[in-house]
């Protein structure tokens, strides 16, 4: 049962094909942990978000660092701290992670802090004189992204329902 390769199937009623997904109840039930996963990863990714910006704001506004460089140190801050809260709290893997896992996860993280910083230039621009602001709406764009490729390429095997 995975989300992008569910195959149709046909009641026998002739109504029209469902996808597996929603109609065996194993899949129900890792659909319904996805969604609890969702949730603790927004939670989670809330208060992350506030580290980021929080340092993000103070080497940008009050210590003068170029925006790209302070981006970069928000980013290593809540990667940092975000892997064991992701790993503990959001996906629930309390049993020992090999470096496999531990290397994934650096992988996702280090993608990210390439896009992140050209992406809140390019918001910034767009939305001049707000940090806050252009900080959120680039912020909306990669949590998606995170979030599908931490529960399906970092934590696969051990993300929890």
């Amino acid at each position: 049962c995975h989300p992008f390769s569910a195959a149709p199937t046909h009641s026998s009623r002739g109504n029209p094909p469902t996808a597996m997904l929603s109609s065996t109840p194993h899949c129900a039930s890792r659909v319904k942990g996805a969604h609890r996963s969702a949730l603790r990863y927004l939670l989670v990714g809330g208060l992350l978000f506030v580290l980021d910006f929080t340092l993000t704001r103070a080497l940008y506004v009050e210590w003068g660092q170029p925006l790209e460089l302070a981006q970069w140190a928000g980013r290593i801050a809540g990667a940092g701290v975000g892997y064991w809260v992701h790993r503990y709290v959001t996906f629930q893997t309390s049993d020992r992670l090999t470096g496999s896992v531990r290397l994934r996860y650096w992988l996702v993280a280090a993608g990210l802090w390439l896009v992140s910083p050209l992406l809140l230039r390019g918001a910034t621009l767009a939305i001049p004189g707000n940090l806050l602001l252009a900080k959120i709406a680039i912020e909306c764009v990669l949590v998606s992204v995170s979030y599908l490729l931490l529960r399906y390429f970092v934590f696969q095997s051990k993300a929890k329902p």
